[in-house]
């Protein structure tokens, strides 16, 4: 194993655990009076603001390409950002984390649908199967033989996530600008685009009183907050692109599967929820089916970089990949 490769899985584990713990310190703010809204313009705002310095350095020679892409760029922080992160906290505030983001993680399958009916061409038998195991496996998941009760509208906002993240991942993908800019580009349209339909109020916006209670422990909203913005954003955006930079799409998309189990650990520790074991058993068949729709879904979906064989010119391409892990 190269230094390039171990870094490169060094920093998409990083990601991934960053990312999926991120989502537990969402329900402790929701449940003190803080709205979706709020959270998410919070976050993408302090986001850009921490990354407008690197975006500017980025972009210095690039605002032509900005303009060229300017509707890409305003879907890009609108919906694959600012409406992804709406649509998942706005399931937090209904269904378990682990839940909602084993919901979330149909992306990759749904997009893999889109593109064969865009081309109007069947996927591999294997991606096929392994669609087929996905949405067994969110049936386990989401426990319909009854045992547990199920929030249909916080599903159905897990679902909506899922549609607004493959849109991410598309976006991301099509998207020809360097990766550090094209983010905080993204964060300021996020932001913007919330701010907006917050003053046209499409959005509720509320900002909880009091202390949150994470791990049994009574915190200042601040603290959850600035995690959220700097851990679960800043760095596993960064790192992220990154390590797609280092080991290719394909293998950090396998790599981001860690964040479920990132997610669940956050959620046991600092909220107290369990999963079943049918619910295990779901995820597992979960992403077993993820697993087979990434490996071969790449003649649907366009190549992936082998990080081994990229040379120092293709080393320094514009053109942005996925970076493997769910923008939540």
């Amino acid at each position: 194993m190269t230094k390039r490769t171990f870094g490169g899985i060094a920093l998409a584990l990083i990601s991934a655990s960053v990312f999926g713990s991120g989502g537990a310190f969402v329900p402790p703010l929701l449940e003190t009076g803080w709205s979706a809204g709020a959270i998410s313009f919070v976050r993408t705002a302090a986001a850009a603001a921490l990354l407008l310095v690197p975006t500017l350095i980025a972009l210095r020679d690039r605002w032509g390409d900005v303009r060229r892409q300017g509707w890409r760029v305003a879907a890009y922080g609108a919906l694959a950002i600012a409406g992804t992160q709406f649509a998942y906290y706005q399931a937090l505030g209904r269904i378990p984390v682990g839940t909602a983001l084993m919901i979330e993680y149909l992306a990759p399958v749904l997009l893999v649908a889109f593109v064969a009916v865009q081309r109007r061409r069947l996927p591999a038998p294997s991606v096929l199967v392994g669609s087929a195991l996905a949405i067994g496996g969110l049936a386990l998941v989401l426990d319909l033989t009854g045992h547990m009760s199920v929030d249909v509208i916080g599903v159905l906002f897990a679902l909506a996530a899922a549609v607004l993240c493959a849109s991410y991942f598309a976006l991301s993908a099509s998207i020809e600008l360097p990766p550090v800019g094209l983010a905080g580009l993204g964060m300021i349209g996020a932001s913007a685009s919330t701010g907006t339909f917050a003053l046209l109020g499409l959005i509720p916006m509320s900002v909880g009183s009091g202390a949150v209670v994470m791990g049994g422990t009574e915190l200042s909203p601040l603290v959850p907050l600035a995690l959220i913005v700097v851990s679960a954003t800043v760095v596993a955006y960064l790192t992220g692109i990154a390590a797609a930079r280092m080991l290719g799409g394909r293998r950090a998309s396998f790599l981001s599967l860690s964040e479920v189990l990132a997610a669940v650990i956050a959620a046991a520790l600092l909220l107290g929820q369990m999963p079943s074991f049918i619910q295990v058993v779901g995820a597992v068949v979960l992403l077993s089916g993820i697993v087979l729709v990434l490996r071969d879904g790449d003649e649907n979906t366009g190549p992936a970089v082998d990080s081994g064989e990229v040379d120092e010119a293709e080393s320094s391409q514009t053109r942005t990949e996925p970076a493997g892990v769910l923008p939540v």
